[in-house]
């Protein structure tokens, strides 16, 4: 199947499972160190209530074109 002795194929994953591991954690350093850097946005005033309608309003048909 293949000519690797089990324990340098087992030392080629452990390094492929390594890699991935070091790569993912860079990843995630590099998207926190970029949240960090965003800055709030501070909204002020309050939401304004608008009122909904009380009823749904029906559709208008279209005015066919001359």
């Amino acid at each position: 199947m293949h000519r690797f002795s089990d324990g340098a194929m087992h030392t080629v994953l452990m390094a492929a499972v390594i890699a991935v591991a070091v790569m993912a954690v860079v990843q995630m350093i590099n998207v926190g160190v970029q949240m960090w850097q965003l800055e709030p946005v501070v909204v002020q005033g309050k939401a304004q209530n608008l009122p909904l309608p009380a009823a749904p309003q029906p559709l208008e048909p279209a005015q066919p074109s001359r």
